[in-house]
């Protein structure tokens, strides 16, 4: 099964968002300056949508 978590974290670290630290679970912590706001990311994000979700709550103007 094909991960998205690699073209998020590259998209995310090539458009202004930052790794702050890991969070509870499976989750990362970063802070997107586009959106000024943190957000937490899945260590397995498994779908596209789920992808297109984080870049849209990013404030990142990216489809994947």
């Amino acid at each position: 099964m094909e991960t998205f978590e690699s073209a998020v974290r590259f998209v995310l670290e090539n458009n202004g968002c930052t790794f702050i630290r890991q969070g509870e679970g499976d989750y990362d912590i970063w802070y997107c300056r586009p959106s000024k706001k943190y957000i937490a990311v899945d260590h397995s994000v498994k779908s596209r949508r789920h992808a297109n979700i984080i870049m849209r709550l990013s404030g990142v103007n990216h489809q994947l």
